[in-house]
């Protein structure tokens, strides 16, 4: 009841406003007021569109008042009742009868006023139209394009009239239009001819608030990509026109488009977005007092009591507000003109790719865009880059990232008159990407992907012209995106004092999508130059950089991105050269084992000692002290060990020269025991692929896991790979796409876990932990001079008196050297004990040796618990050695394991003290006797030799 009464209210209103539009004069004095009387009209439509009685009577009105009202509606009449009709019809498209009544009373608009109507009612859609395509849903207050399209496509045919409204219009039927000089011209109109109004109103003035409605709402966002694709449907009438004539047609209507938009060619001239730090010298004078210009404020007026400096911060971001506005109101139509230029160029290049192939004859070549329109696109979007680096959005915006993409590879360079427009879109990218290298507060706000759309269209344009290759601003601008992914800073440019988060900022690598674009862009420059180019002269001509953190950065987002890139067995992308992959691997050689670095001179402090001329010891690294002056960071060996593995699996077939220097790297930082769990992961790798690696390195790996493990992580490690090593337990085989995949995917986690230093920190000093076991740590003498060692000490250290005490020692240098003699004394009373006693077996004196040795390497560590474990196995396999012999008398021999051993019960602690007097007479022996027995008369041979000697 409630619905009808409204019904009913509503439909006395449209007739009281019917009868006193019928009463009226049509040209009254009055006309400013039309509004109010058409606004009570387009309240009931809205509230009851799908009455039939109401909209019967409201369109019946409305095509009434615009005949009755000619100057009015001839003008800007369709303006109050045009968006009305748009949103019912936009939102009715599923009740047939609404869409039909719409159609019928547009079709009489254009038959009374014509073009002055089409014009109208694409200014009164301008603000409404809904072009966002990628939403789910649409905005129901807003006018969907495909409606508009569909609203023009219904012009060309006669349209019904379901309703039955031409009975309440008083004019005659059917209308005609109300100015004489249309009387001529046929009464349908075509969405080409609609297209072709909206270019001559741009043509005219592109940048008058007219000229941005035509472009903005009529060509690009509705008409002209719904059109195009229309045309392509068999059921579309074309009047006796081909497909191919009818985008000949406009292509001749946005070459006319593109070559009067000249005004959008210029530069903008408003003022800039940047951070405080960067303001120019009239933002600054914000804040100054007498600079600033006056104020005139009413008595009643608060603002009096506001401060200069509030006043100042108020005008201040008044003005970047109204800045936004101003870069808003200068990209947009810029970015709809090349959008739209765009979308058109591929749709219309592709499907007359089709129409030629289906013809199968070569006839004329239809030219969409001519050098003067391609000239007048590089200027527009020329202008767009030179905001973009302090304006994010301009950067991101639509047309832009489809010049880039789009219009720019297809254009073809080698025009002589072109040149100078390509020349100036490099230009361009090259200022705009050296000031986000240099600048922090550009970089802060820079959009890195829409910066990977601009470098992907520099891609697409150099494969398929390579011939670019060689202009200087490509290069440069290839090489400031080069610093950018390997976190190069500079410091030109920045006169001001940089604070740390900027300079931390700086040295912030960009996302992995702009690092893979520019890797790629870098491969495909080195391809393009030839043999004069390499790898290496990217890399700066070096295998070896200066720093880790470098080091780090051009495996991480250079190197290992290039290998998985080309190396990936792609059709689409070029192989790397053999020359590249040598270099790329010895980068990655070098980044685990540092060459060596210039000789020294020599100097009583680097003089070889006995010990180092050792080369048969497997404790020995091979290497002396000074070809290694920095410790390798343990995320530089993670880095590394996946650089090697990418690699592999991506070079397999053109390593094989490099086979035996991959595993004479891989066997020092084995020997050396560097790199923890991470060189045993590389060799669980190793294992597992079963590549031409491990047959070099299988009697290595062999000796290894003979090795006490240092950690429970390398403990399991090590029974993993014995057990793989056996054919145990072996994982299933990957094809190479999914190694690669899992390599890609281990390399994404390591670049997560570098940018996390706690984690990275944690880490390292769990390796040096491992490494102070081993005795890795560099120690330091009590002199200046003192000798740093990497490996236990032997005894020859201790028999030539070239012994220092490490860092962690807790005796002290006194206690270190009595307990060294008593060692020794025991050792020479063993000695004479073999020449003189022939009753003992070899296996007791091999014990007895085996007891000494380790009681020498307890006192120099400064383990008291280790060397009395050794003592009391040795203890033990004495005894069994000789429970077949005389095992009751006393020999010196004995006397050397007894006074080792712990006191336990009284007879064991009256011997003890005998034996305590004896090593008091052996140490006052021993100096005198230290001096020549170090000379001259001490030989060690081997093991095999001292069995048959026994």
């Amino acid at each position: 009841e409630l619905l009808g009464l409204d019904v009913l209210h509503k439909f006395m209103w449209v007739r009281l406003i019917a009868r006193m539009f019928e009463a009226m004069a049509g040209n009254f004095a009055y006309s400013g007021d039309i509004h109010l009387f058409l606004n009570v009209l387009n309240g009931a439509v809205i509230l009851h569109s799908e009455d039939a009685c109401i909209l019967r009577y409201v369109t019946a009105t409305y095509i009434n008042a615009a005949h009755n009202f000619k100057n009015i509606f001839s003008t800007n009449g369709y303006l109050l009742i045009m968006p009305t009709l748009l949103q019912l019809y936009s939102n009715h498209q599923t009740n047939k009868l609404v869409r039909t009544t719409v159609e019928y009373t547009v079709k009489q608009f254009y038959l009374m006023n014509r073009k002055p109507f089409i014009l109208q009612m694409f200014g009164s859609v301008s603000a409404i139209l809904d072009t966002d395509d990628d939403s789910q849903y649409g905005d129901a207050h807003k006018v969907q394009s495909n409606c508009l399209f569909n609203l023009l496509l219904s012009l060309e045919t006669p349209s019904p009239d379901p309703l039955n409204i031409g009975e309440l219009v008083r004019e005659e039927k059917p209308l005609k239009a109300i100015d004489f000089c249309y009387h001529d011209e046929n009464e349908m109109v075509t969405v080409l001819d609609c297209i072709s109004l909206c270019v001559m109103v741009v043509a005219y003035a592109a940048d008058s608030v007219r000229g941005h409605q035509m472009l903005v709402i009529t060509i690009l966002e509705a008409i002209l990509p719904c059109y195009v694709q229309h045309i392509q449907l068999p059921t579309y009438k074309k009047e006796g026109k081909t497909e191919k004539e009818i985008i000949h047609q406009l292509a001749v209507a946005i070459k006319t488009l593109v070559n009067n938009c000249e005004a959008l060619a210029k530069n903008y001239n408003g003022p800039q977005r940047e951070s405080p730090e960067h303001k120019g010298s009239s933002q600054r004078n914000y804040s100054r007092g007498p600079y600033s210009p006056g104020f005139e404020f009413e008595d009643d007026s608060h603002s009096k009591y506001m401060s200069d400096h509030s006043r100042s911060k108020i005008m201040y971001e008044r003005d970047m507000e109204d800045s936004e506005v101003l870069r808003s109101e200068f990209r947009r139509p810029r970015d709809i003109l090349l959008s739209m230029v765009a979308e058109f160029l591929t749709k219309c290049t592709t499907r007359l790719n089709e129409i030629n192939k289906k013809s199968g004859q070569d006839s004329k070549a239809v030219e969409l865009l001519d050098i003067r329109a391609h000239v007048r696109l590089a200027d527009i979007a020329h202008s767009l880059l030179k905001v973009s680096p302090y304006d994010p959005d301009t950067m991101a915006c639509r047309g832009l990232q489809h010049y880039m993409s789009d219009i720019l590879p297809s254009t073809e360079w080698t025009n002589e008159a072109m040149r100078p427009a390509l020349i100036s879109i490099l230009r361009r990218l090259d200022k705009t990407f050296n000031k986000i290298y240099k600048k922090p507060s550009i970089r802060r706000h820079t959009d890195w992907e829409a910066a990977a759309g601009l470098l992907k269209g520099i891609y697409e344009t150099l494969a398929r012209y390579p011939y670019i290759v060689h202009m200087q601003h490509l290069k440069t601008l290839i090489n400031t995106c080069q610093s950018l992914i390997v976190g190069e800073t500079t410091s030109a440019g920045m006169g001001e004092c940089v604070s740390s988060a900027s300079a931390a900022l700086m040295s912030q690598v960009p996302p992995p999508h702009f690092c893979s674009t520019v890797v790629r862009l870098i491969a495909l420059q080195i391809l393009a130059i030839g043999e004069t180019y390499s790898l290496e002269q990217v890399c700066g001509g070096s295998s070896v950089f200066p720093t880790q953190e470098k080091t780090e950065n051009m495996l991480m987002n250079l190197l290992m991105p290039l290998c998985l890139r080309v190396g990936s067995g792609r059709k689409d992308v070029p192989h790397m050269r053999q020359a590249d992959i040598s270099f790329a691997l010895t980068v990655v050689l070098h980044a685990m084992s540092p060459p060596a670095s210039k000789t020294a001179p020599v100097t009583a402090q680097n003089i070889k000692t006995a010990s180092e001329m050792r080369t048969g010891s497997l404790t020995y690294s091979g290497r002396t002290d000074n070809k290694k002056p920095h410790k390798i960071s343990i995320s530089l060996f993670q880095v590394a060990f996946l650089a090697l593995k990418i690699m592999i699996i991506c070079f397999e077939g053109e390593l094989v020269a490099d086979w035996p220097r991959i595993a004479r790297t891989i066997r020092d930082l084995g020997k050396r025991n560097e790199a923890g769990s991470i060189w045993w992961n590389f060799i669980d790798f190793v294992v597992t692929q079963r590549i031409p690696l491990f047959v070099l390195l299988q009697p290595f790996i062999a000796y290894k896991l003979s090795q006490p493990p240092l950690t429970d992580h390398e403990r399991h490690l090590q029974f993993v790979i014995r057990e793989k090593v056996k054919g145990f337990n072996l994982p299933i085989v990957k094809c190479k796409g999914m190694l690669l995949m899992d390599l890609a995917h281990e390399m994404k986690e390591l670049k997560r876990g570098i940018g996390r230093p706690s984690i990275c920190m944690k880490y390292e000093q769990r390796e040096a932990k491992k490494m102070n076991v081993v005795g890795d740590t560099q120690g330091q003498g009590e002199g200046a001079g003192g000798h740093q060692r990497q490996h236990r000490p032997s005894l020859i250290d201790l028999l030539t008196g070239d012994h220092s005490s490490g860092k962690g020692d807790s005796t002290t240098p006194s206690s270190q050297a009595v307990a060294h003699r008593g060692i020794f004394v025991n050792i020479f009373a063993l000695s004479d004990n073999i020449n003189e006693t022939t009753h003992h077996t070899h296996h007791t004196i091999l014990a007895c040796v085996m007891a000494a040795a380790e009681s020498v390497s307890s006192v120099s560590f400064g383990s008291s618990q280790t060397a009395a474990a050794s003592r009391g196995a040795v203890l033990e396999a004495t005894s069994e050695g000789g429970a077949g012999e005389s095992t009751q008398t006393t020999t010196p021999a004995n006397a050397l394991v007894a006074s080792k051993l712990p006191i336990t019960d009284k007879s064991q602690q009256s011997s003890s003290s005998s034996a305590s007097d004896e090593r008091k007479l052996s140490s006052q022996k021993f100096d005198s006797f230290l001096p020549q027995q170090k000379s001259s008369k001490l030989r060690f041979v081997s093991s095999v030799e001292l069995k048959h000697s026994s």
